[in-house]
């Protein structure tokens, strides 16, 4: 049954002023406020010149929100696949002497953590100097990743740390018995099913799930003792899962030095030996990914961020909650 005109036409009215309005505010949202003037002046870019400054140009990529693999339409912030990729493209731009990592995250699954850490390390290989610059929080794996660069600075208020790894099991057992559903299983091996919602977890399960938790625990220990210099020893009474404000984390070495965006920069200008008043920045995003960002939250919503609680399989995570 086709639609009546009027109808179809306000329907394309509203398409049209969604629009209009989606696209003013993914406008406004790439302007950068000027930075005081004691300090380098960044002038803006979606990609580089040719030769930008003659010195070289400063990249700005960021990681929000919690962090995993693509598996689904790819929309989400906090997919490591498109991180791992700007960042590989970063790393075979010559003109690129600096990046600067902005880290808004709880952290997120343990391989995708890690994905992100390794090619930081890989961009600072190829030449590269990378600054963490932390916003509302960069905790658990948002802050495994931040080590891997080589400085670190978060705002005095900056949520630092959750240093540790967690793993969700969920059990439907007592659901399924008051509902009357039973569960029958044919497995190969008796671990087969391991971590099933619809049983509880045996002894010999649980002591896998431990195991899997303290190796993960002890990859996390080992990328901040060499990230950021620290001791085994020094590092166990601070790595037990707990927070701390950027000031406290600074007092402790889990950071660097205090300072938002601005100083980031010219943090970053400076190890890449940039002395330009001026020096070129390169945007986070690219307008096309300001649209994917944008379109990616609407189709999602709200249950985005309680996904991962929901699944009936367990998950290794480097996650504050």
């Amino acid at each position: 049954m086709n639609l009546p005109p009027r109808p179809r036409l306000r329907g394309w009215a509203v398409v049209g002023f969604y629009a209009v309005f989606l696209a003013l505010a993914l406008r406004n949202s790439g302007r950068v406020p000027a930075p005081p003037s004691a300090r380098p002046t960044p002038r803006f870019s979606p990609k580089p010149a040719l030769k930008p400054a003659g010195e070289g140009a400063i990249a700005v990529v960021e990681l929000r929100g919690p962090i995993s693999l693509g598996m689904g339409c790819g929309f989400r912030d906090g997919a490591a696949d498109g991180v791992v990729r700007r960042l590989r493209e970063l790393r075979d731009q010559p003109e690129v002497k600096a990046i600067v990592l902005r880290i808004n995250s709880p952290g997120g699954t343990v391989a995708a953590v890690q994905e992100i850490h390794g090619a930081v390390l890989a961009a600072k290989k190829a030449g590269k100097k990378v600054v963490a610059s932390l916003g509302d929080v960069a905790a658990s794996g948002g802050y495994y990743v931040a080590v891997a660069a080589d400085r670190v600075l978060a705002n005095p208020g900056t949520l630092v740390g959750s240093i540790g790894v967690v793993f969700h099991l969920v059990n439907l057992e007592d659901v399924t018995k008051k509902i009357g559903v039973r569960f029958s299983v044919i497995k190969s091996g008796t671990m087969k099913d391991i971590g099933s919602p619809y049983r509880s977890v045996t002894e010999a399960e649980k002591k896998v799930f431990e195991g899997l938790v303290a190796s993960a625990y002890g990859q996390f220990l080992t990328a901040v003792s060499r990230g950021r210099g620290l001791s085994r020893g020094k590092l166990f009474p601070l790595a037990d899962g707990r927070v701390f404000t950027g000031e406290q984390a600074l007092a402790v070495g889990l950071v660097d030095a205090l300072g938002g965006y601005d100083e980031a920069i010219s943090e970053a200008a400076r190890l890449a030996g940039i002395t330009s008043r001026r020096p070129w920045v390169i945007a986070a995003a690219r307008p096309w990914e300001r649209w994917m960002r944008a379109f990616g939250a609407a189709l999602e919503g709200p249950w985005a961020d309680w996904r991962r609680l929901i699944q009936l399989r367990g998950s290794l995570d480097y996650v504050w909650e």
